[in-house]
């Protein structure tokens, strides 16, 4: 799927005064934008769906030069209070918008209603689907959709590697979602949870009669996600049998299920995802460097939630927003919440937001009600050394970084380093500076 396939691109035009970051709140919630301005309108460059901020009753000229082109497509109007109390916007956005919302709503609500539109414009606007959720503005995050939007342009495997919690499989979706193999099936198997002897069998399927108890044919894996995408979760689990066995697949696309006579020939792109560094693995001899090499063809680390802070808010926002009733985060939960490690990433943010907003009784939560203590902030018992490595060298330099108020040069210095070992130090752990 490219770039400009109508399921990513839509239209955002905000105020060239407008205040509310519009098009940055949204490409966080991970949605592809055309960004116009009010004052600067171009229709020849409009996707079919798109949200246009009213802030104010004098945009109605430039708005009603346009109805006609908003007729045409499924638009919603933000709006102001003022501009809602305008007899002329209303009937505009009577005459020409899809729908409307307050522009006081939070970011999630007004994504909830793009989401509607997506889905309600289906039958003129064929096969409509909303991204996975890669949530976050920072650079960290936007990198990411980016290399796995080329990716999946392209028919090469994927590895995918990050501690648990970062969303690979999300991550996977993406791929498989900006891919030509969109349409057909995206199949998932956890290689963790498959006892050795049951790899093949899960892989292949088996025929009837292949074995006592094989009382009728069992599809495996990889015909079930003909012509799509097969996502093999933590690969780096499997034994070195299983190993050679999806090695031997991967090498001529020919498998045979279990009891069967004829070999058969299968279309599926393979993404693979694994919490251990498979390099290191390699090196330990646990897994096969031949296997590694045929998987890591199109490699990409995911970003730990600590090395990316800043999309704390955002994703706090989104979490909550799945709750009802409805609560918030008061200033003290959210510093708590940017100060905490996360050892269990992404994952681990949402279960302690979601368990802090059952137990929560008052519409707000604070910092004692998100059950954040040091001991919850230990390193989590199946990370290498490596990791461990990189997470106090993270916190270190961050550290430095906050005692010398983003000094690049006073930080080196003190560090015993050269000014630009730092700054590859801060690209490596995605450290923001201001």
């Amino acid at each position: 799927m490219s770039l400009d396939h109508p399921t990513l691109r839509v239209l955002i035009v905000d105020n060239q005064d407008s205040k509310l970051a519009l098009p940055q709140r949204l490409a966080a919630q991970g949605w592809q934008l055309v960004v116009q301005k009010l004052d600067a309108l171009d229709p020849s460059q409009w996707p079919d769906v798109g949200i246009i901020h009213i802030p104010a009753p004098n945009q109605f000229d430039a708005l009603n030069a346009v109805s006609h082109q908003l007729q045409e497509g499924s638009y919603i109007a933000l709006c102001s209070k003022q501009a809602l109390a305008c007899e002329k916007i209303q009937t505009l956005i009577r005459n020409t918008f899809h729908d409307y919302c307050e522009d006081t709503v939070p970011t999630q609500r007004f994504a909830q209603s793009l989401e509607r539109l997506l889905s309600e414009s289906r039958p003129r606007i064929e096969q409509l689907t909303t991204p996975p959720l890669i949530l976050g503005s920072s650079t960290a995050m936007t990198e990411l959709r980016h290399k796995l939007s080329i990716y999946g342009r392209t028919e090469l495997p994927v590895l995918l590697q990050g501690e648990s919690g970062t969303g690979k499989e999300c991550a996977a979706q993406w791929v498989h979602q900006h891919s030509s193999r969109r349409d057909q099936p995206f199949i998932a198997l956890n290689c963790a949870a498959i006892p050795d002897n049951q790899f093949s069998i899960e892989l292949f399927g088996f025929e009837k009669g292949a074995f006592a108890g094989a009382s009728r044919r069992h599809q495996g894996k990889i015909h079930v996600a003909e012509g799509g995408t097969l996502f093999l979760d933590e690969i780096g689990d499997l034994s070195q049998t299983s190993q050679a066995t999806l090695l031997r697949f991967l090498e001529s696309n020919l498998y045979t299920p279990l009891g069967g006579s004829h070999e058969q020939l299968s279309d599926v792109r393979i993404i693979c995802a694994s919490n251990h560094n498979l390099d290191e693995e390699v090196a330990a001899g646990n897994f096969r460097l031949d296997l590694f090499h045929r998987l890591n063809v199109l490699g990409l680390n995911l970003p730990s939630l600590r090395t990316h802070r800043e999309d704390i808010p955002v994703l706090a926002e989104h979490f909550l927003n799945q709750h009802e009733p409805q609560v918030v985060l008061d200033r003290s939960a959210l510093d708590a919440l940017m100060a905490h490690d996360f050892p269990g990433n992404v994952r681990e943010l949402r279960n302690c937001l979601l368990r802090a907003a059952v137990n929560n009784r008052h519409g707000i939560i604070r910092d004692e009600d998100l059950g954040l203590s040091p001991c919850d902030q230990s390193e989590p018992a199946t990370q290498t050394l490596t990791q461990y490595r990189n997470r106090q060298e993270s916190h270190y330099i961050r550290q430095c970084l906050k005692d010398c108020q983003n000094n690049v040069q006073e930080a080196a210095d003190r560090l015993k380093i050269s000014r630009s070992s730092l700054y590859r130090l801060i690209e490596k752990h995605h450290i923001p500076l201001p």
